[in-house]
């Protein structure tokens, strides 16, 4: 096959991958992270809901840190992201950026790990689980998941 040829078939077969992931999304692949980070955040405690007087705050929770400081957890259950506020920052800081149309579904808590489920729905939907390590306020892992591998929130 000449050049020409192989450079056509090329381009076809990424166009044609960028409109599967488009339409339908890329398979999930479940390699053993994928599997432990599932486990985890099944085995994970969820943050309570809000309580009265935030009715349009899904979650608005204060979570003891180990210094003795808080971190709050905040995010509305409907094309938002879930924000952490330390009480030592001046600002909250967001776990992911928005995308067309973000909708947090979970927020859980293992020790230190904050584990954030949440879908993302433009012409399919993508969901995603975000491991966060709130004690040294670092992302631990992002994996985007299959919604039939996890637990209900």
């Amino acid at each position: 096959m000449s050049l020409k040829k192989w450079v056509i078939l090329g381009v076809s077969l990424a166009t044609a991958a960028a409109l599967v992931d488009m339409v339908v999304g890329l398979p999930i692949v479940r390699t053993a992270g994928y599997r432990a980070l599932i486990r985890e955040y099944a085995g994970s405690v969820p943050v309570q809901p809000a309580p009265g007087p935030y009715q349009s705050l899904m979650w608005n929770a204060d979570l003891p840190l180990s210094n003795g400081s808080t971190v709050r957890v905040r995010a509305r259950d409907r094309m938002d992201v879930v924000t952490v506020h330390y009480s030592d920052e001046t600002a909250p800081k967001r776990l992911y950026e928005y995308e067309d149309y973000s909708h947090p579904v979970a927020i859980r808590r293992a020790g230190s790990k904050l584990f954030t489920y949440w879908s993302e729905t433009l012409i399919h939907t993508d969901w995603w689980l975000l491991a966060y390590d709130i004690e040294n306020r670092r992302e631990i892992e992002r994996r985007r998941v299959d919604p039939r591998d996890m637990s209900p929130p």
